[in-house]
């Protein structure tokens, strides 16, 4: 009789092999961390006017449009606030940048960093429920470059990143803790 034994070396080849397996069959699995879901059941969100306190025109406008676009992938339709089972409130309270000098290798490097911080609330119209109440979140974006101005391109681009970072945010904080 003939018996094999299980040694160590065999034990790597076994696991590299099956690595290789699944990573040449491409077997789907992936993790459905940007999967948006409404609390409680709700199949509908309704959108208050967004508040704007800061000194950029039109940043209310850019997060709506950038936060309808995300839940529209995700089937999550927006509706009239006093139809939809949700309301969601949200007020812009701060937009900067920064600049931070880096020095790698005697090579100036300079980072911007665009951060937007907002307060989001949201009510359920069909229980007089909050679900959550002036929670805040925040949108950053880092872009590095060697000039130690932006133009006026590198700035609309950062400030449309940390727009997109913030609806991120946002629809994080609308599928957590429920």
């Amino acid at each position: 009789m003939l018996v094999r034994r299980f040694t160590l070396v065999n034990g790597w080849q076994a696991v590299f092999m099956l690595f290789l397996v699944v990573l040449g069959t491409g077997c789907g699995f992936e993790l459905n961390r940007n999967q948006v879901s409404l609390p409680g059941g709700a199949v509908s969100l309704g959108l208050n006017p967004i508040s704007n306190q800061t000194y950029i025109a039109g940043l209310d406008l850019d997060l709506g449009n950038e936060l309808g676009l995300l839940l529209a992938r995700n089937h999550i339709p927006l509706e009239s606030p006093k139809s939809a089972d949700l309301v969601l409130q949200i007020e812009i309270n701060a937009s900067s940048h920064s600049r931070q000098d880096l020095s790698i290798y005697n090579n100036q490097t300079y980072k911007f960093v665009f951060v937007h911080q907002a307060k989001v609330t949201l009510s359920d119209n069909r229980k007089s429920q909050i679900w959550i109440n002036q929670a805040p979140v925040e949108g950053h974006f880092d872009l590095e470059t060697s000039h130690t101005e932006l133009s006026d391109e590198e700035t609309r681009r950062g400030r449309t990143k940390a727009t997109e970072s913030l609806a991120d945010a946002i629809a994080t904080k609308l599928s957590q803790n429920f």
